[in-house]
């Protein structure tokens, strides 16, 4: 009987192509939302976890009140770094020192951010940055600077390479280092100067951007936050600084996230609705059409039940076939955005189409469909033979 029912439904989709097509293309539009958003969300979710995992979560991120790690501060100077150095629970304590500037390479200026950092090989492995071509800064070493893979192929005209010479304010630095790829531009296009030159160069002795502090391994991270806020408010005033963990960037990441993810799901649940009301229409006009065949069914013994069921069902394949469709596209569709983004440099973003996605929403669709059909089926149900005689 089931292999009747399926044929009698495949039947039906047969001859009515165009119309089928439409109701199969509404419902899997809502169906390609959903999963789009499902799957970049963990994407995103998922590849922001290893990169902070990668670099560990046992760091703290100290900046002026309000000023940010992109602005300068004489706030925060080299006492308020002694006296973190000194506490048992910190291992150590970086200064780094952010300056925007003209840099030249080849007789061509840009405009960039340069990373003021403290000059030896643990630093930049505590910074989870690790050198492919050249070698690490020695100890304070002067006059060198470390640059990112983007920064070396794309920052100028001229590709930059080892043993190149840049100039900040006629100073000249000569590259000695380029780092791995870290997945993201902003990383990957950085350059990255000894602190105490750059300080110098710009007559900054006592600027500091922000610290970056490392809480030894089995510390609490965030008891060790709230003693070192406590410790430099005393000396500083309080909320003179900011304190992050790497915790707090994860969830400000995920909030924004879920943001985005609840306003494009609102376009997607706006999808699906369409897409329902597109086979609760078509389900109407079949059973319309179908009235004699309901009642021929009837007359030869198809109980109500039999017939609210073969048009659920069909209601329900509506509802399987565009959710295939929307699981086709969506694929394809993610497929495309993570080859665009890591040729964009975003090369830590990595998509998982998981069996359980597909098949979930699969049965998304069939449900959707069985809902939306319910109704047009129970009236065909509670049509009787002389109700059909009469059409």
């Amino acid at each position: 009987m089931i292999i009747d029912i399926i044929k009698f439904i495949l039947s039906d989709l047969g001859k009515r192509k165009f119309s089928s097509f439409l109701t199969l293309f509404a419902i899997s539009l809502g169906i390609f939302s959903v999963f789009v958003i499902v799957l970049l969300g963990e994407g995103f979710e998922n590849s922001i976890e290893e990169q902070f995992a990668s670099l560990g979560t046992n760091r703290l991120f100290i900046s002026s009140a309000g000023g940010g790690f992109g602005s300068s501060s004489e706030a925060i100077s080299d006492n308020e770094v002694r006296v973190l150095e000194s506490q048992p629970y910190i291992s150590k304590v970086y200064k780094n020192y952010l300056r925007s500037t003209q840099v030249e390479f080849s007789n061509q200026f840009v405009q960039k951010q340069l990373f003021g950092f403290e000059f030896d090989r643990d630093a930049f492995e505590d910074l989870a940055v690790e050198i492919e071509f050249g070698r690490y800064p020695r100890n304070n070493e002067e006059g060198v600077v470390v640059i990112g893979p983007i920064a070396a192929e794309e920052l100028f005209d001229k590709e930059i390479s080892i043993g190149s010479n840049l100039y900040v304010q006629d100073q000249k630095l000569k590259v000695i280092g380029i780092t791995k790829e870290l997945g993201n531009p902003e990383d990957d296009s950085t350059i990255y100067v000894n602190i105490n030159e750059l300080q110098e160069i710009f007559d900054a002795k006592e600027t500091i951007s922000f610290l970056y502090v490392l809480v030894d391994e089995g510390e609490d991270i965030n008891l060790a936050k709230e003693n070192v806020e406590r410790l430099l408010e005393n000396r500083l005033g309080e909320d003179s600084i900011e304190i992050t963990t790497a915790e707090q960037f994860i969830e400000q990441f995920t909030t924004i996230l879920s943001i985005v993810k609840l306003t494009l799901g609102g376009i997607a649940f706006v999808a699906i609705i369409v897409g329902a009301l597109g086979i609760i229409n078509t389900m109407y006009v079949i059973v319309t059409e179908k009235t004699k065949d309901i009642g021929i069914m009837k007359s030869i013994g198809a109980t109500n039940e039999t017939i609210l069921m073969i048009y659920m069902i069909q209601a329900g394949t509506f509802g399987f076939l565009g959710a295939i469709l929307g699981v086709i596209l969506g694929s394809i569709t993610v497929t495309l955005f993570e080859s665009f983004a890591q040729g964009a440099g975003f090369s830590f973003l990595k998509v998982t189409i998981t069996s359980s996605a597909v098949f979930g929403l699969l049965a998304f669709g069939f449900i959707i469909g069985i809902l939306a059909g319910f109704l047009p089926s129970w009236k065909a149900s509670k049509l009787t033979i002389v109700d059909t005689l009469r059409k």
